[in-house]
């Protein structure tokens, strides 16, 4: 009886996970750090909640492959014959995962490994703070948005490098990778709904490359928790992710992404002081 109370709690707590990263991958809000708060508040060590919530990536990624599936496939085909515009996003997509991977690979590694021996309550403080100062640079991405003039037509490969640069970034907890890559694509010109769609469809490569690293440097990805939770998390993420992308894309301008991430912010270092207490 324990053993199956246990497997349901784990399916709970990843369709939980789920619901987080499916809604919270699209937003200038960390999906990954939801779920990693969620799994340290439910007893799991920050190090695996780390790796868990950001391997969790791979169900979002699926979901934006699906939702974008006829822009990615035109822009693979692209490589023997296709149209310029096709070509184009073939190359962005190549240059900025690959920088992506340049910066995001080696900072992976070091804060896996800040988290081995780390307390909860000192990691919530270290998102706490990250998410705060994402809060900071939600504000002007919302002010990019509401001006909407002087936009460039097009990404191009020095776009496609700065935006790969703040998606590496973004593995960092607490930091956001859709609002660190549409405010990056925002400052250098790009369009409110040209940023939105670039940023989402690099999310294909960079999730599935981020729910795979852990097991390139020799951990366990989702293997780190039971089946029940890393299959659930997955699947869910998935699902969400597909039916909320469409919705958010077109509610993107009116959401205050900034006020809210500012509010997790604060919770969370508040939750760490108490649990230090």
């Amino acid at each position: 009886m324990r053993g199956a109370s246990v497997a349901v709690n784990s399916l709970l707590l990843g369709i939980l996970a789920g619901v987080l990263q499916g809604v919270a991958e699209w937003l200038p809000v960390s999906s990954k750090t939801m779920v990693l708060l969620l799994l340290l508040i439910s007893g799991y060590s920050a190090q695996i909640a780390y790796v868990v919530g950001l391997a969790g990536n791979a169900g979002t990624a699926a979901a934006a492959a699906i939702y974008f599936r006829r822009e990615l496939w035109e822009a693979l085909r692209s490589i023997q014959s296709g149209s310029d515009e096709a070509r184009s996003l073939l190359v962005f997509l190549v240059v900025a995962t690959f920088t992506t991977a340049l910066i995001g690979v080696p900072l992976y590694v070091l804060v896996k490994e800040s988290f081995r021996e780390v307390h909860a309550a000192g990691a919530m403080l270290v998102i706490g703070v990250l998410l705060i100062a994402t809060s900071l640079v939600s504000l002007k991405r919302e002010k990019l948005l509401a001006e909407g003039v002087g936009w460039k037509e097009k990404a191009g490969l020095k776009e496609a490098v700065i935006a790969g640069l703040a998606q590496g970034l973004a593995v960092l907890p607490g930091i956001s990778r859709s609002g660190t890559t549409i405010t990056a694509l925002l400052l250098m010109g790009l369009k409110a709904e040209d940023s939105l769609r670039y940023s989402f469809m690099m999310a294909v490569p960079a999730c599935i490359g981020a729910g795979l690293v852990d097991l390139a440097v020799g951990g366990r990805g989702l293997g780190a928790v039971d089946f029940q939770l890393g299959s659930a998390l997955l699947v869910v993420s998935a699902v969400v992710g597909i039916a909320t992308l469409k919705a958010l894309l077109m509610a993107a301008r009116r959401f205050r992404f900034s006020v809210f991430t500012g509010i997790l912010g604060v919770i969370a270092v508040a939750a760490s002081t108490l649990m230090w207490v």
